[in-house]
């Protein structure tokens, strides 16, 4: 049986990954808010957010989708406050 430190170390790990990978995406979303202010495109894009968990449905089986659903919400909504920076 695998010991509850040893498996935090291995949350510590993904959450560093996670970390990275969100700050990564935060980037884009800068550079993509850039973009809509050139353009005088608005931020909020309906279409673009139901293809994300469209993508999500389609690559993740439903308890999958389920727990990221509401991650996704909330990275999204995370998005959409750095663009209208």
């Amino acid at each position: 049986m695998e010991s509850i430190s040893k498996l935090r170390l291995e949350i510590d790990e993904i959450n560093l990954q996670l970390g990275r990978l969100l700050i990564e995406r935060k980037k884009v979303v800068e550079r993509i808010g850039q973009e809509k202010r050139k353009l005088g495109i608005e931020v909020y894009d309906r279409n673009r957010e139901m293809n994300i968990f469209q993508m999500l449905r389609k690559h993740f089986n439903q308890d999958e989708y389920n727990y990221l659903e509401s991650v996704f919400k909330e990275v999204i909504k995370k998005s959409r406050q750095v663009q209208y920076c």
